[in-house]
């Protein structure tokens, strides 16, 4: 899939929120890419945002009905379940072996823990099996070397032995390590729904767009070089560093700026030779680029000039985020 880039309008006051608690940037990413609440990740993980616009509670009971596993709460408390079901207003688990039964508002709920199905534990193994028959053979090949050095004559014999005990044991620990989790993310109501404007993706042409513009390919303090990667840095790792913000009078020189830009200018600078030089990702310069590669490029030019001046226009501040 690659790293995208993404630009979220912020008003002053929410970006104020934002600084004081940093934790509701997720919930603004979250938003912008799963509005419907729901989503399943790659490993299997489910997040639910507990505000999100278009939350179907009987979807998120499909997900999770029937799950054996722990449920934690916020402040700690852990209950082991037998069945999980949801509502809008309230949360039910079922304590095996007994039967009485216990409610709880779902916005305490944190994580929901259970074992892996069959399908997904295979799944996992298929993903897995090339990854621990790489390290079998590179720890089998240090084995084999250190051998060689002491007793030749076994170095043979101990590179499979690791080899065939390190593949081993970590395809079984694929099938057996492990759960699923259900967390549950939302805003609590700390963000009107309303003050969450709508994003811009820039998709891969963020770092070939920051260079012809700025002619760096690293971040700078002017306003051309600080409107895709520049800001100050927020919050937790998003999986490609940090968010950046910038405050709204950087914004309005970052637009003023880029105004003055033009798409004939951007023709004029594209040059693959130089961006391949340089290092630009996706690094795909060096390949047979079309007319339609240029065009895709101005589109996002064009998508971003028309962000920034919507974002002066109103005084907004600027969240920026790679995933």
């Amino acid at each position: 899939m690659g790293i995208v880039a993404n630009l979220q309008q912020v008003n002053p006051e929410l970006l104020k929120k934002i600084i004081e608690d940093p934790s509701l940037i997720k919930f603004i990413v979250f938003h912008q890419e799963k509005e419907e609440g729901v989503v399943q990740n790659k490993d299997g993980n489910f997040e639910i945002d507990l505000g999100a616009k278009h939350l179907d509670w009987d979807s998120v009971n499909k997900h999770i009905q029937n799950l054996q596993g722990n449920l934690t709460f916020k402040d700690g408390t852990k209950c082991k379940v037998s069945q999980v079901s949801l509502s809008s207003k309230s949360t039910t688990w079922y304590l095996p072996g007994l039967d009485s039964q216990q409610t709880r508002a779902t916005y305490d709920i944190r994580e929901i823990h259970f074992p892996p199905p069959a399908k997904l534990r295979l799944q996992r193994l298929k993903k897995n099996a090339l990854r621990w028959l790489k390290f079998g053979i590179i720890g089998g090949l240090v084995i084999y070397l250190l051998l060689e050095m002491v007793v030749a004559n076994i170095a043979l014999f101990g590179f499979v032995i690791f080899f065939s005990i390190f593949f081993i044991i970590g395809l079984i620990y694929s099938l057996v390590k492990g759960s699923l989790t259900i967390t549950f993310i939302g805003s609590q109501g700390k963000i009107p729904r309303n003050e969450i404007l709508e994003g811009l993706n820039l998709d891969k042409t963020w770092h070939a767009l920051h260079y012809l513009l700025s002619g760096n390919s690293e971040a700078d303090e002017t306003p051309l070089g600080k409107l895709i990667m520049g800001g100050k840095e927020i919050g937790e790792d998003l999986g490609y560093g940090p968010a950046h913000y910038l405050t709204s009078d950087e914004v309005k020189k970052c637009s003023d700026a880029l105004q003055k830009i033009s798409s004939n200018e951007i023709k004029h600078r594209f040059d693959p030779n130089t961006l391949q030089k340089a290092d630009i990702y996706p690094n795909i310069w060096n390949e047979e680029l079309t007319k339609e590669h240029l065009d895709y490029l101005l589109e996002y030019f064009d998508a971003l000039k028309k962000y920034y001046k919507e974002a002066a226009s109103q005084q907004n501040a600027m969240l920026i985020y790679f995933d």
